[in-house]
């Protein structure tokens, strides 16, 4: 036995950069995904003789894991979460020979890497913001009680009322926004046309509004389950035209079986701690969300940028599985 292709630090490590170009090509691709890492090796059980033995194939699994393309884009970030998965699956190996005594691990076979569809829930009524987004003082989150929180998200973004409680729903109704189930609304000359849209209304369904509302852009970010780091988008802009009058940047809560959607009344503020350490300004390509410094710099950017979302592959399809097979160390 080379017990040198026993060593699972070693594996791990011969793996590593495959495994992260695999998740990075993945999110350039398709934006969200999940994932999960299983490996499986072989255990032999020695019974009274080492000619009376049991070799059986076993796995361990991590659980799903959610990646936004701003995670890829950080390589600390991204190294942190793979590293916690091997660590994960390494305590599961050693637990297993601890608790099954007499399964010792004779080979290490594969890796399999499983990329899944993410799609982000829907929204629906009022959930309070994080306390640590909250202190950022970038949001407005509307009080609904009702389905239509993605459309007192955008009514509050057009409005920008400065008013201390912004979140009140009394507020827009002074405004004029007494019926919150009709189709249309006109706001400061600009007709908010929310026809064929369901509610709660679905991440995948924004394109439905975008394509009536081709003067609005909107853009859509998650939140970690550490309730701190934004992650995201779950959704890019598909208006990128010189006809956009307004850039919506949208914060999707989840909260159990419950979403609620968010105005970022203030994108950079939200993002700067999170991306930079620069005290200056900070712009935002709002096509792939790289950070600048200097306004002319977005703009030499922005007429090369071109990000292309597409659709996540299936759970289940063969072309989402990657494989690292027989690791031998000589």
């Amino acid at each position: 036995m080379n017990k040198s292709s026993l060593n699972i630090t070693l594996f791990f490590q011969s793996i590593d950069e495959q495994v992260k170009q695999l998740l990075k090509d993945a999110l350039q691709k398709h934006v969200n995904i999940k994932f999960n890492f299983e490996l499986f090796c072989n255990y032999v059980l020695i019974k009274e003789s080492e000619d009376d033995c049991k070799i059986e194939l076993k796995s361990h699994q991590t659980k799903m894991n959610t990646l936004h393309s701003t995670m890829g884009d950080n390589d600390e970030t991204l190294n942190e979460m793979i590293n916690n998965l091997y660590n994960y699956i390494k305590n599961e190996m050693s637990e297993f020979q601890e608790r099954d005594s007499g399964w010792s691990l004779t080979e290490i076979m594969h890796l399999e890497v499983n990329i899944n569809k993410y799609q982000p829930l829907r929204g629906t009524n009022y959930i309070c913001l994080p306390q640590q987004i909250l202190k950022r003082n970038a949001c407005v989150n509307v009080k609904n009680n009702d389905v239509y929180c993605f459309k007192w998200a955008l009514i509050s973004a057009l409005f920008d009322i400065n008013n201390d409680h912004k979140e009140r729903v009394s507020l827009y109704q002074k405004k004029g926004i007494h019926n919150i189930q009709q189709d249309t609304f006109i706001i400061n000359n600009t007709t908010l046309n929310f026809s064929g849209l369901e509610f709660p209304t679905s991440v995948n369904s924004i394109k439905i509004f975008e394509d009536n509302n081709p003067e609005i852009s909107i853009t859509v970010f998650g939140l970690d389950t550490d309730d701190t780091t934004i992650i995201g988008p779950y959704y890019f802009t598909k208006n990128k035209t010189t006809n956009v009058l307004y850039n919506i940047y949208l914060l999707l809560l989840e909260k159990e079986d419950k979403c609620h959607y968010v105005w970022i009344k203030n994108i950079s503020r939200m993002l700067k701690k999170q991306l930079t350490k620069h005290n200056g300004k900070m712009y935002l390509c709002r096509t792939c969300l790289q950070h600048f410094h200097d306004a002319n710099k977005l703009e030499q950017h922005s007429l090369e940028c071109n990000k292309i979302v597409t659709e996540m592959p299936q759970a289940g399809n063969e072309d989402s599985i990657l494989k690292f097979k027989n690791y031998k160390n000589n």
